[in-house]
Protein backbone atom coordinates (compact mmCIF):
# COMPACT_ATOMS: atom_id res chain seq x y z
CA UNK A 1 0.00 0.00 0.00
CA UNK A 2 1.02 3.95 -0.61
CA UNK A 3 1.83 5.44 2.85
CA UNK A 4 3.98 8.62 2.24
CA UNK A 5 5.14 10.42 5.46
CA UNK A 6 7.55 12.94 5.95
CA UNK A 7 7.93 14.07 2.68
CA UNK A 8 6.60 17.43 2.52
CA UNK A 9 8.38 20.45 2.10
CA UNK A 10 9.66 21.74 5.44
CA UNK A 11 7.68 24.67 7.53
CA UNK A 12 5.02 23.87 5.16
CA UNK A 13 1.45 25.51 6.91
CA UNK A 14 -1.16 22.67 8.29
CA UNK A 15 -4.64 22.70 8.41
CA UNK A 16 -4.29 24.66 11.95
CA UNK A 17 -2.03 27.58 10.20
CA UNK A 18 0.88 25.78 12.27
CA UNK A 19 4.40 24.44 11.10
CA UNK A 20 4.49 21.03 10.56
CA UNK A 21 6.80 20.72 7.72
CA UNK A 22 8.39 17.21 6.64
CA UNK A 23 11.62 15.55 6.54
CA UNK A 24 12.19 15.78 3.00
CA UNK A 25 13.56 12.49 3.01
CA UNK A 26 13.89 12.38 -1.10
CA UNK A 27 13.27 15.57 -3.22
CA UNK A 28 12.42 15.35 -7.20
CA UNK A 29 14.25 17.04 -9.38
CA UNK A 30 13.66 20.38 -11.55
CA UNK A 31 14.51 18.33 -14.65
CA UNK A 32 11.22 15.58 -13.99
CA UNK A 33 9.35 19.14 -13.53
CA UNK A 34 10.25 20.83 -16.68
CA UNK A 35 9.06 17.83 -18.21
CA UNK A 36 5.46 18.44 -17.84
CA UNK A 37 3.46 20.56 -20.07
CA UNK A 38 3.04 23.60 -18.25
CA UNK A 39 -1.13 22.98 -18.69
CA UNK A 40 -0.80 19.63 -16.94
CA UNK A 41 -2.08 19.82 -13.42
CA UNK A 42 -0.19 17.10 -12.43
CA UNK A 43 3.12 19.07 -12.40
CA UNK A 44 2.11 21.34 -9.22
CA UNK A 45 0.18 18.53 -7.70
CA UNK A 46 3.22 16.79 -7.29
CA UNK A 47 5.74 18.96 -6.83
CA UNK A 48 5.76 21.97 -4.61
CA UNK A 49 7.47 24.64 -6.58
CA UNK A 50 6.57 27.12 -4.59
CA UNK A 51 4.54 27.42 -1.22
CA UNK A 52 3.57 29.39 1.81
CA UNK A 53 5.80 28.50 5.05
CA UNK A 54 3.62 28.57 8.32
CA UNK A 55 5.30 31.88 8.97
CA UNK A 56 3.52 33.69 5.93
CA UNK A 57 6.68 33.41 3.92
CA UNK A 58 6.40 32.47 0.38
CA UNK A 59 9.28 29.87 -0.32
CA UNK A 60 10.51 28.96 -4.15
CA UNK A 61 12.80 26.03 -5.32
CA UNK A 62 16.42 27.17 -5.08
CA UNK A 63 15.82 30.76 -3.97
CA UNK A 64 16.41 32.22 -0.79
CA UNK A 65 15.48 32.05 1.76
CA UNK A 66 15.87 28.50 2.44
CA UNK A 67 13.94 27.38 4.89
CA UNK A 68 15.82 25.04 7.32
CA UNK A 69 14.63 22.26 9.71
CA UNK A 70 14.56 22.30 13.21
CA UNK A 71 17.70 20.07 13.62
CA UNK A 72 20.11 22.97 11.10
CA UNK A 73 20.09 21.13 7.78
CA UNK A 74 19.04 23.41 5.23
CA UNK A 75 16.97 22.65 2.33
CA UNK A 76 15.01 23.12 -0.59
CA UNK A 77 17.68 24.02 -3.34
CA UNK A 78 19.17 22.39 -6.13
CA UNK A 79 20.90 19.79 -4.08
CA UNK A 80 17.95 18.34 -2.22
CA UNK A 81 15.28 18.54 -4.94
CA UNK A 82 11.73 20.11 -4.85
CA UNK A 83 9.41 18.81 -2.09
CA UNK A 84 6.84 16.23 -2.19
CA UNK A 85 3.42 17.72 -2.40
CA UNK A 86 0.88 14.39 -3.41
CA UNK A 87 -2.11 13.40 -0.47
CA UNK A 88 -1.69 16.39 2.41
CA UNK A 89 -4.64 18.03 1.70
CA UNK A 90 -5.56 18.99 5.37
CA UNK A 91 -3.04 17.68 7.12
CA UNK A 92 0.30 17.73 8.32
CA UNK A 93 3.70 16.05 7.46
CA UNK A 94 2.09 12.45 6.22
CA UNK A 95 -0.70 10.36 5.47
CA UNK A 96 -0.94 9.69 9.14
CA UNK A 97 -2.40 13.35 9.13
CA UNK A 98 -4.25 14.08 5.98
CA UNK A 99 -7.85 13.43 5.14
CA UNK A 100 -7.08 11.21 2.39
CA UNK A 101 -7.83 7.18 2.46
CA UNK A 102 -4.29 5.68 1.91
CA UNK A 103 -4.32 3.88 -1.61
CA UNK A 104 -3.59 1.16 -2.99
CA UNK A 105 -4.09 1.03 -6.44
CA UNK A 106 -4.87 3.62 -8.85
CA UNK A 107 -7.47 3.48 -11.60
CA UNK A 108 -4.80 5.35 -13.78
CA UNK A 109 -2.28 2.29 -13.11
CA UNK A 110 -4.38 0.05 -14.02
CA UNK A 111 -5.23 1.83 -17.48
CA UNK A 112 -1.86 2.67 -18.05
CA UNK A 113 -0.66 -1.05 -17.34
CA UNK A 114 -3.27 -2.61 -19.94
CA UNK A 115 -1.59 -0.25 -22.47
CA UNK A 116 1.09 -1.39 -21.91
CA UNK A 117 0.53 -4.67 -21.91
CA UNK A 118 -1.52 -3.91 -25.60
CA UNK A 119 1.76 -2.25 -26.65
CA UNK A 120 4.14 -5.32 -25.54
CA UNK A 121 2.00 -7.76 -27.58
CA UNK A 122 2.07 -5.75 -30.94
CA UNK A 123 -1.20 -4.05 -30.61
CA UNK A 124 -0.74 -0.59 -30.13
CA UNK A 125 -3.68 0.73 -31.98
CA UNK A 126 -5.20 -1.01 -29.09
CA UNK A 127 -3.45 1.26 -26.25
CA UNK A 128 -4.35 4.13 -27.54
CA UNK A 129 -7.58 4.39 -25.75
CA UNK A 130 -6.33 3.47 -22.13
CA UNK A 131 -3.74 6.12 -22.43
CA UNK A 132 -5.93 9.05 -23.36
CA UNK A 133 -8.09 8.34 -21.01
CA UNK A 134 -5.56 8.69 -18.09
CA UNK A 135 -4.40 12.34 -20.67
CA UNK A 136 -7.87 13.34 -20.80
CA UNK A 137 -8.45 13.11 -17.14
CA UNK A 138 -6.34 16.26 -17.37
CA UNK A 139 -7.32 17.96 -20.18
CA UNK A 140 -4.11 16.83 -22.34
CA UNK A 141 -3.52 16.41 -26.00
CA UNK A 142 -4.65 12.98 -26.97
CA UNK A 143 -1.89 11.21 -28.75
CA UNK A 144 -2.45 9.05 -32.47
CA UNK A 145 0.16 6.40 -31.55
CA UNK A 146 2.08 5.23 -28.59
CA UNK A 147 4.70 3.35 -27.89
CA UNK A 148 6.53 1.61 -24.57
CA UNK A 149 8.33 4.78 -24.44
CA UNK A 150 4.87 7.59 -24.03
CA UNK A 151 3.89 4.90 -21.30
CA UNK A 152 7.16 5.61 -19.92
CA UNK A 153 6.78 8.84 -19.77
CA UNK A 154 2.94 8.95 -19.06
CA UNK A 155 3.76 6.59 -16.36
CA UNK A 156 6.73 8.87 -14.66
CA UNK A 157 3.85 12.04 -14.91
CA UNK A 158 0.64 10.20 -13.28
CA UNK A 159 3.02 7.83 -10.64
CA UNK A 160 5.55 10.12 -9.24
CA UNK A 161 6.39 9.23 -5.85
CA UNK A 162 3.62 6.59 -5.80
CA UNK A 163 7.01 4.10 -4.91
CA UNK A 164 5.84 2.51 -8.34
CA UNK A 165 9.27 3.22 -10.46
CA UNK A 166 11.38 0.03 -9.30
CA UNK A 167 9.06 -2.30 -10.52
CA UNK A 168 8.47 -0.47 -13.58
CA UNK A 169 12.43 -0.45 -13.90
CA UNK A 170 12.73 -3.90 -13.18
CA UNK A 171 9.97 -5.11 -15.91
CA UNK A 172 11.43 -2.90 -18.65
CA UNK A 173 14.64 -3.98 -18.00
CA UNK A 174 15.92 -0.28 -17.07
CA UNK A 175 17.18 -0.91 -14.14
CA UNK A 176 20.88 -0.43 -14.87
CA UNK A 177 20.78 2.20 -16.51
CA UNK A 178 18.61 4.40 -14.60
CA UNK A 179 21.45 3.73 -11.55
CA UNK A 180 24.43 5.25 -13.45
CA UNK A 181 21.93 8.18 -14.21
CA UNK A 182 21.85 10.93 -11.78
CA UNK A 183 23.70 13.12 -9.63
CA UNK A 184 22.81 10.01 -6.46
CA UNK A 185 24.29 7.21 -7.56
CA UNK A 186 24.06 5.65 -3.99
CA UNK A 187 24.67 1.32 -4.99
CA UNK A 188 26.45 -0.43 -7.77
CA UNK A 189 24.65 -2.29 -9.99
CA UNK A 190 24.01 -6.02 -9.09
CA UNK A 191 22.14 -8.48 -11.55
CA UNK A 192 20.24 -9.09 -8.03
CA UNK A 193 17.89 -5.67 -8.34
CA UNK A 194 16.75 -7.31 -11.76
CA UNK A 195 13.99 -9.35 -9.85
CA UNK A 196 12.78 -9.15 -6.47
CA UNK A 197 13.57 -12.00 -3.09
CA UNK A 198 11.13 -14.79 -2.99
CA UNK A 199 10.01 -14.59 0.86
CA UNK A 200 11.55 -17.06 3.05
CA UNK A 201 7.89 -18.70 4.08
CA UNK A 202 7.37 -19.30 0.70
CA UNK A 203 10.98 -21.09 0.25
CA UNK A 204 10.31 -23.43 3.50
CA UNK A 205 6.91 -24.59 2.42
CA UNK A 206 7.92 -25.20 -0.87
CA UNK A 207 10.82 -27.22 -1.47
CA UNK A 208 10.32 -27.23 -5.11
CA UNK A 209 11.18 -22.78 -5.23
CA UNK A 210 14.76 -21.77 -5.61
CA UNK A 211 15.73 -18.15 -4.86
CA UNK A 212 16.25 -15.69 -6.95
CA UNK A 213 19.91 -15.08 -8.27
CA UNK A 214 21.74 -12.97 -6.02
CA UNK A 215 19.27 -13.35 -2.77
Amino acid sequence: NLIPWALRPPNTAGATGAGVGGLMEWGLSLEFYESFDPADPRRDATMAYSYEAFNGETITFNQPPFPVFEFGVATYDEVTGLGFNKWFEGGGSGNAFNENDDVFIRYADVLLMLAEAYVGANNAPQALPYINEVRDRVDLDLLTSVTLEDIKQERAWELAGEYQEYFDLQRWGDVEKAMQEGPDVVAQYGQKYETMPLPTNALQGNANLVQNDGW
